[in-house]
């Protein structure tokens, strides 16, 4: 731009019959607002810079102070936005020596090259993928469980087995007279199956069980998964109420998970809009008082909605988000991936109590290595 505006004149004087441009005599002091001068007091020097002279002398003294003020205005802008992009530099040089002293210093090492571990960085990509309010319960189990199994399993022949258990109970509805479109006549309908057991298409299915060896996964992680319930009908509660979810999901019925201390169950809304607490450890339906009794809540856990409420779709990404850390923990142990998952966790849901738990337990690792680096 700054040569167009030195061009046009230049070729304005051509035409009008000028021969020569004249020499003008130069001031001993220098005029800060003249471009020349004034990337010379910038720089320290022009050399190398050709800035060709003006005929301001045929310009009246209005034009030559706007053509002054415009390249005047045009250099402090080209200025100012130099420094703005030298300043914004420096910040990021800054920012990123500080994160290399942390991640060396103060990080946990890094687990990710251990054999498997990327099928986890995978599946928190895929878990952010999902529409936070819309997505399949089913597929967000299955990244999850899948990481653990480092991709090996296939979704189809996971979903698909669930997709028959759920057409075959609608089935079963139809043949009774329920109805098919009732909230709570569905929901009877899923917690029969898993606390009862019952026969579907010719095949007699039997209640599930609790499963009482190993049920923390202790010694096996998989013992928490939906598909190691599928496969030996037996489970605790973090693998039913999930089960019960994914059948709720396919059969286009309203329920919900909640959580009590160290516990997690069923709550729906039945036909006269009031709570019901599908209990699947022991195949009973439990009143609040029950489990205020039993689980020694606080009342200050219920005003922050920590227990006995219905996670909606996004808290309940939270908790696959925080099951995906566990696993990790459990294969692996702790590094930044737990951390940084835990977070995502919190982000969605910031009163989730177990991955509040798990940032307490990854905060404390971290604690215990800087402290052995000090």
């Amino acid at each position: 731009m700054m040569k167009k505006l030195w061009v046009l004149p230049f070729w304005c004087i051509s035409i009008h019959g000028v021969g020569q441009i004249p020499n003008f005599p130069t001031s001993s002091v220098p005029n800060p607002h003249h471009p020349e001068n004034f990337i010379r007091l910038a720089h320290g020097s022009t050399a190398g810079v050709t800035i060709p002279s003006l005929p301001f002398n045929i310009l009246s003294d209005k034009r030559k102070s706007e053509i002054e003020q415009q390249n005047w205005n045009m250099i402090q802008g080209d200025l100012k936005k130099t420094v703005q992009e030298q300043e914004l530099s420096s910040q990021k040089e800054r920012y990123d020596r500080q994160q290399a002293l942390e991640h060396s210093f103060y990080n946990l090492p890094s687990l990710s090259k251990k054999v498997g571990a990327q099928a986890y960085y995978s599946a928190y990509h895929q878990l952010a993928s999902l529409n936070q309010d819309n997505y399949s319960v089913s597929e967000a189990n299955f990244i999850v469980e899948n990481a653990y199994y480092e991709g090996k399993q296939s979704f189809s022949e996971f979903k698909s087995g669930i997709q028959k258990t759920a057409k075959q109970l609608l089935q079963k509805m139809k043949d009774r007279k329920q109805d098919t479109e009732s909230n709570t006549d569905k929901n009877l309908m899923i917690f029969e199956f898993l606390s009862k057991g019952m026969k579907l298409g010719g095949v007699q299915y039997k209640a599930i069980k609790y499963d009482f060896e190993d049920y923390m996964g202790t010694k096996d992680w998989s013992k928490m998964f939906v598909s190691k319930l599928l496969k030996t009908g037996s489970g605790q509660c973090h693998s039913m109420p999930l089960l019960y979810l994914m059948l709720a999901e396919e059969m286009d019925t309203e329920a919900y998970l909640a959580y009590a201390p160290y516990h997690t169950y069923i709550r729906f809304l039945d036909g006269e809009g009031e709570w019901q607490n599908a209990e699947l450890t022991n195949g009973i339906f439990t009143a609040n008082s029950l489990i205020l009794e039993s689980g020694y809540i606080k009342s200050e856990a219920l005003q922050n909605n920590i227990y006995m409420k219905s996670l909606s779709k996004k808290e309940l990404l939270a908790q696959f988000y925080a099951d995906l850390a566990n696993g990790y923990i459990q294969k692996y142990g702790m590094d930044e991936f737990v951390g940084n998952t835990l977070d995502k966790a919190l982000e969605y849901s910031p009163t989730n109590i177990y991955a509040n738990q798990l940032k307490s337990m990854y905060q404390q690792a971290r604690l215990a290595y800087v402290a052995g680096q000090l």
